[in-house]
């Protein structure tokens, strides 16, 4: 008799699965993809489409030309040590959210209020309103509703005893075929690489703990390459795991060179560049906001530059010189941060880069000009988004959300 351990392996279709005997994947209704255990075992994978249910480890939740209407999973736990489940987003496409124009929501501190006449008309912007996505997790939060393309992301949730389902919403006259192919690990409560708590992202290269993560990418849901717009409603706390003997992780932009891996709401100055926080010496000024601005309706309720990236402790890096950033370390704009230089408008950019170059309006920084790199000595590692449920219709037009490159040292 041959023993093996039921570990995790990768099937000849490029789907991990768990490695099983022949009779033990046939019971669990799996599907045998190529051999494990020396070729003693299977390795046996495991799928489903809408309605599915499964409590399995590594299942795979797949679009199978769904129609309008509700198409959910029940992803159950393998056993009760289980703490936590991870989504990989193979492959996410499902309909654009709102980008609507039309000032129809009048709002006070981000609250429907028809009655105020000080109230600011809104539009329904970012809000996903033609397909929607949601993980629900009983007895703990669930996720943010999440829509449009967010192929290569992933996201935590508790695990439930009583299970948690993936549960898309499809519109009648959906403008796209929607498309997914989602892969569901199942962590323990003594997993190495536990999310910390609070954490709907985790960043690290793997499962082995010796293996360094020292940079990458983070990015709000729907970036898609600086062509989406980020989402209404978001609570997103994306965490990098730290690394042995760094104390700091520093975020940057790619050095001005891709215009829209920086919206988020407007500003004073329109689409220009700024910042909520006031920096020290050069950068006191240049382009930036009032301390405060972003995250943060106003006394009177009536400010439209709430969305925010959250950076803890955040500092300014300056050459080799650390600089403590004043203000509430939440930044928004066309810009992590302006620092010393010109804010350059859409004529100067065309005469600089070329016009093919340009992919929005309004003032822009121009590269490797304006920007600067924020660093956090704040643990765990990790960085917020916050968005409210509206966008101002005349001011936040131009919302692709982040995408920052993140360095430990």
């Amino acid at each position: 008799m041959v023993r093996f351990q039921s570990v995790v392996c990768e099937g000849s279709n490029n789907q991990q699965g768990t490695c099983y005997t022949t009779e033990e994947c046939e019971n669990n209704k799996g599907e045998a993809s190529g051999s494990c255990a020396d070729g003693y075992g299977v390795c046996c994978t495991f799928s489903v489409n809408c309605g599915g249910r499964s409590s399995q480890n590594n299942t795979v939740f797949m679009s199978n030309n769904p129609t309008a209407g509700e198409c959910a999973a029940t992803i159950c736990p393998i056993d009760d040590t289980i703490s936590q489940i991870r989504l990989d987003f193979t492959t996410f496409a499902i309909g654009e959210p709102s980008d609507s124009a039309v000032a129809a929501i009048p709002t006070i501190r981000g609250v429907n209020d028809p009655v105020n006449a000080a109230a600011i008309a809104h539009s329904t912007a970012g809000q996903c309103l033609q397909d929607t996505f949601i993980v629900t997790s009983p007895g703990s939060p669930g996720s943010d509703t999440l829509c449009g393309t967010n192929s290569g992301e992933h996201l935590y949730i508790d695990a439930s005893e009583s299970c948690n389902t993936l549960m898309f919403i499809l519109g009648a006259d959906p403008a796209m075929e929607p498309m997914w192919s989602i892969t569901v690990r199942q962590y323990a409560e003594d997993f190495t690489n536990l999310a910390p708590k609070g954490c709907n992202q985790y960043h690290f290269d793997s499962d082995d703990t010796a293996a360094l993560s020292l940079s990458g990418t983070v990015s709000s849901f729907n970036y898609n390459n600086g062509n989406g717009r980020h989402l209404a409603s978001q609570h997103q706390t994306i965490c990098i795991r730290r690394e042995a003997g760094m104390s700091r992780v520093c975020f940057s932009q790619a050095g001005g060179m891709e215009i829209n891996d920086f919206r988020i709401s407007s500003g004073i100055n329109g689409e220009a560049s700024f910042t909520s926080s006031g920096l020290p010496g050069a950068f006191t000024g240049m382009g930036a906001m009032p301390a405060g601005a972003c995250g943060n309706y106003g006394t009177d309720g009536l400010g439209v530059d709430y969305d925010f990236v959250h950076i803890p402790k955040a500092q300014a890096k300056i050459g080799d010189v650390f600089a403590k950033v004043v203000g509430n370390h939440n930044f928004c704009g066309a810009a992590l941060v302006g620092a010393a230089g010109p804010v350059l408008t859409t004529a100067m950019m065309a005469a600089q880069i070329g016009p093919a170059a340009l992919t929005t309006t309004g003032a822009l920084t121009a590269p490797g000009v304006g920007q600067a790199t924020i660093c956090t000595n704040g643990r765990p590692f990790r960085i917020r988004f916050v968005s409210d449920s509206v966008e101002n219709a005349a001011l936040e037009t131009i919302q692709t959300g982040f995408s920052l490159g993140y360095e430990q040292s």
